[in-house]
């Protein structure tokens, strides 16, 4: 296991698979009375289980997978007090000789990772590739999560969106039903619970298919891969790349990661007037600078409007 930390995630990153096992977001605590008890987003081991994969899948040759088993020169990386960013390296060589390096990019106050795979081809003959993403996630019933302000369960599972689509909720037990294959060139795929929500974030103008999947034992998988193969010539080097956000549904966050992501912050039945509220909300606060100032503020507002 490699820990990372940065001043927003700790995160635990088996060799085997290199994908992300374990997530804590540092900003954020279980419960007010113990700060020290970081809230943890994604676990492998339990009941509740929810990971971050990836892949490759290359042709006429032994490729990585989100089962292979990499090498790591540190068993813990942090970032910096005078670093903006942290890699951290997975290497892999294949039988045949090409070396493989899947190298994660922490940045400094965000919940975005940049993951690309370099891939070194000493051999006589050119490399063909595709990259897959996906989710692993463990079912969840609705009934265990209430939310008062929606007055309906608070929803865990997928979600996905693009242009043509826009957002679109995948619940567990659609992809229990039927397998999603869907081709597009934008968009995001989500995993998503109450105030948090992990995304693989898909670059504009590539061709994509979004894919699920679920096995025995209620686990469900939720993802993407490449149409567009990445060629790369002898004696050359070259590189697969993509990003995933894991963290909370902080507005502005979301708006600024991908287009559409904001819209995981899920009013209900009230969208039509909560989110209006919250925008302006959230214009009072940035002026007075405290979010109980701005809620009576707010109120009084309200009450105004309605006299």
């Amino acid at each position: 296991t490699v820990l990372v930390e940065t001043d927003t995630l700790k995160i635990e990153i088996d060799t085997y698979g290199a994908g992300i096992n374990k997530v804590w977001l540092k900003k954020y605590s279980v419960d007010i009375d113990h700060p020290e008890d970081l809230f943890q987003l994604m676990n492998d081991e339990g009941q509740d289980i929810y990971m971050a994969q990836s892949g490759l899948l290359v042709q006429g040759r032994k490729f990585p997978t989100h089962k292979t088993l990499y090498t790591s020169s540190s068993k813990s990386y942090k970032l910096a007090e005078n670093k903006d960013a942290l890699n951290v390296e997975f290497v892999w060589n294949s039988p045949d000789g090409i070396t493989y390096k899947k190298i994660y990019t922490f940045n400094r106050d965000s919940y975005i990772v940049d993951l690309k795979y370099k891939v070194l081809n000493p051999t006589t003959t050119a490399w063909i590739g595709y990259q897959y993403n996906q989710f692993k996630h463990s079912e969840v019933v609705a009934q265990n999560s209430f939310n008062p302000a929606t007055m309906v369960p608070s929803y865990t599972g997928g979600a996905i969106y693009n242009n043509e689509e826009k957002y679109r909720k995948i619940s567990f037990s659609d992809m229990r039903d039927e397998k999603v294959s869907i081709l597009t060139t934008n968009g995001w795929i989500g995993m998503l619970q109450h105030y948090f929500v992990g995304s693989w974030l898909l670059d504009e103008n590539k061709k994509y298919e979004i894919f699920s999947n679920s096995t025995a034992g209620n686990i469900f998988f939720l993802g993407y891969k490449t149409l567009e193969p990445v060629t790369i010539q002898p004696g050359q080097t070259g590189q697969l790349s993509t990003r995933l956000f894991i963290g909370p549904k902080e507005t502005k966050r979301l708006e600024k990661a991908a287009p559409g992501l904001e819209l995981t912050v899920d009013y209900g039945w009230l969208t039509a007037i909560s989110s209006p509220l919250y925008w302006l909300l959230d214009k009072i606060h940035s002026l007075v600078g405290n979010w109980g100032w701005a809620i009576i503020i707010l109120t009084i507002l309200i009450k105004l409007v309605f006299y």
